[in-house]
């Protein structure tokens, strides 16, 4: 084996735990389009446009419906951002932890060594440090674009007086 490769049991866990945390954006990922898609369909649907001569069963117009579902778009889309942004820098971080475990396996640094195994920790610590941010905003922001996109439905829906009438 070459001196300056690494053995793969040696880091094989940091990339194990770098796919968890990718897999998990992932997921927010996905469920934030899902809030995308799901605002889509409210403004396009058929009960909203009342097709066919018939009433429709839910309105935009009223209570701030189209507010809630703006906001809830802007609160998706930070998240679509952040997960892609969390991606980058996980894998980023990743990048300089594996060029800091090459440097730490040479034998007998220089000190001019030294100094750039301090600068790529600090790279990769700032990384580590945005990475962390960024799924904590994922995370948060999908949260409350859900919590958005659930009221706007709850307001959309015609008021619960006029189903009992004709």
């Amino acid at each position: 084996m070459n001196t300056s490769s690494l053995d793969l049991e040696s880091f094989k866990a940091d990339l194990d735990i770098l796919d968890r945390y990718q897999a998990f954006s992932g997921e927010l990922l996905r469920m934030a389009l899902l809030g995308v898609a799901g605002v889509g369909f409210l403004i396009t649907s058929p009960a909203v446009k009342g097709e066919g001569g018939k009433d429709p069963l839910v309105s935009l117009e009223g209570g701030g419906t189209k507010s809630l579902l703006c906001a809830s778009l802007m609160s998706l889309g930070c998240c679509v951002a952040s997960c892609l942004l969390h991606r980058f820098f996980s894998t980023e971080s990743m990048s300089f932890h594996l060029s800091l475990l090459r440097r730490a396996e040479k034998s007998a640094a220089p000190s001019e060594e030294k100094d750039i195994m301090k600068l790529v920790r600090a790279g990769r610590d700032k990384n580590f440090r945005r990475s962390t941010r960024t799924i904590y905003l994922a995370a948060g922001s999908l949260f409350l674009g859900a919590v958005l996109l659930a009221a706007a439905f709850i307001l959309a829906i015609k008021p619960w007086s006029h189903w009992g009438t004709s």
